[in-house]
């Protein structure tokens, strides 16, 4: 399947573009929402199956986790076949794997139906949402970006308290046949929308080797059409030989008919052998492991390794916690209402300031990390509903704050022929502490009984998160061309 396969026209930065990027959002909140809520339906497995704390978690962490870890998956699939079909796939699989899990009998059998497949389905979207909007987006990226991930942080304002509703009506065997119904409805308006601007083509064409060819047996249409009508070109294949291509034509083509002269001349010249180098050149681009040779995107990988290490803990254990505090299961549901709202704010917020040419990327996550590193250790302190909604806003700014640069500083870090495998690698690396910090402080509760030491090692880690692009100041005289070379993202440096 192509990925340049038709579909609404539009450049970038256009309206078109606008709405892909809320579609993308709504994918976001549809998915990371749902899969971040899982601490709602985390009481309810416990009891189901008479599971400890620790294991129950693997479920959801799984599936968290290889959200991220198969980024390149889909990266891969995204430059291959395209975001559309990407997204469409994914969706289909989410919605599958929920409509299969709800007729597990055992804890077992979710980790495969809904840890493996939910969270395979999961990372399709994920990169396809995300790459889709970069693509589409040349002036307002880093704003696109936010809104994208606001539908993250609007997700968990709608799924929380409407999963301990619906649990409350029908149970969570119903709920998550419910849940896979807007998965399905997703997977139509994504395969609609999810369109690469036209423009894209066109600068591709325009850098083609037919236009930078210098041979002077090699004119330009425009020069040679009226003497001659015989447009000549050149292009190497696998085995190095020239192929000579003719196009003739009566009269002098217009602008159109050129380009579309020149898409003509690159199909017939393409061979089996071109399309097998470049089936292997997209892997050999998802896995550019070079994006490591860079000091600001390596510095930000394990910083955001450790922050979504402890980040996640107190969003999948809150509703047990409140249990314990004697906060009923409904109440505690609605912790995900402040803390989604003022989230929503401050991802929108941090992608239009992060637009800003003079304000640099890396301060602003730095700022957000010790916010929530802040929250999470003095969230042991908190033994009562109100001060719960009061950490929900300051935890949900610090969450807004770190979610919108963590993408940024992923996608923007690199230059965009390595875009694709600095998204892929960050996010397969950053999810192997994704799904294991959650089952930790689990291990944590269960052995110490009681939730303080889980949430002061989550708090201290991210803190430690936080100063760990410090040490980019000891590289200053390091010079980076590959980043420089990025003039839109060269304040990253």
């Amino acid at each position: 399947m192509s990925k340049t396969c038709k579909g609404p026209k539009h450049r970038s930065d256009s309206f078109f573009s606008w709405f892909i990027s809320v579609c993308s959002s709504v994918c976001q909140a549809l998915n990371l929402g749902f899969a971040l809520s899982f601490g709602v339906l985390l009481p309810e497995l416990m009891k189901e199956f008479g599971e400890s704390r620790q294991k129950t978690v693997w479920v959801g962490s799984l599936a968290i986790g290889l959200t991220f870890f198969l980024g390149p998956l889909g990266s891969l699939l995204c430059q291959t076949v395209g975001c559309r079909f990407t997204s469409f796939l994914g969706c289909i699989v989410c919605a599958v794997s929920l409509l299969i899990t709800s007729y597990s009998s055992g804890l077992e059998w979710m980790f495969l139906t809904y840890g493996c497949v939910f969270g395979t389905g999961s990372a399709l979207m994920l990169s396809s949402y995300f790459l889709i909007t970069a693509k589409n987006f040349r002036r307002w990226q880093s704003l696109a970006v936010g809104i994208v991930t606001v539908g993250g942080s609007s997700g968990l304002l709608i799924m929380g308290p409407s999963l301990q509703l619906l649990i409350d009506i029908f149970g969570w065997r119903v709920t998550y046949r419910i849940i896979s119904v807007p998965f399905f409805l997703m997977a139509i308006v994504s395969g609609v929308a999810f369109v690469e601007p036209i423009q894209d083509a066109l600068e591709t064409t325009s850098h083609s080797p037919v236009e930078k060819q210098s041979d002077p047996e090699f004119p330009s249409l425009r020069a040679e059409c009226p003497e001659m009508g015989l447009i000549r070109g050149e292009r190497m294949g696998l085995t190095g030989k020239r192929k000579l291509i003719k196009i003739t034509d009566d009269n002098c083509p217009t602008e159109t008919q050129e380009t579309n002269q020149v898409r003509s001349f690159e199909v017939a010249a393409n061979t089996e052998g071109t399309m097998v180098s470049n089936s292997t050149g997209k892997l050999n681009k998802l896995l550019d492991f070079s994006v490591f040779k860079i000091p600001s995107y390596t510095l930000a990988v394990i910083s955001l390794c450790l922050m979504n290490f402890g980040h996640f803990i107190p969003q999948i254990h809150m509703v047990n916690y409140c249990l314990e505090l004697g906060i009923s299961a409904d109440s505690a549901s609605w912790f995900f209402i402040p803390f989604g709202l003022s989230s929503s704010l401050a991802r929108f917020v941090t992608g239009r300031i992060c637009d800003v040419i003079w304000v640099n990327t890396m301060y602003i996550y730095q700022f957000g990390a010790l916010l929530d590193g802040f929250a999470i250790v003095v969230l042991p302190v908190v033994r009562n509903y109100v001060g719960i909604q009061v950490f929900a806003v300051i935890y949900g700014i610090g969450d807004g704050i770190f979610i919108t640069t963590m993408n940024s500083l992923l996608m923007f870090s690199v230059d965009e022929k390595r875009r694709a495998a600095g998204f892929g690698l960050g996010n397969a690396l950053i999810s192997l502490v994704i799904a294991s910090g959650s089952p930790f402080a689990g291990f944590i509760i269960d052995t110490t009984g009681c939730y303080t030491w889980a949430f002061f090692t989550a708090g201290i880690v991210t803190h430690v998160a936080g100063l760990v692009p410090l040490t980019l100041f000891c590289l200053k005289n390091k010079k980076d061309d590959d980043l420089k070379k990025d003039k839109t993202r060269k304040l990253l440096l």
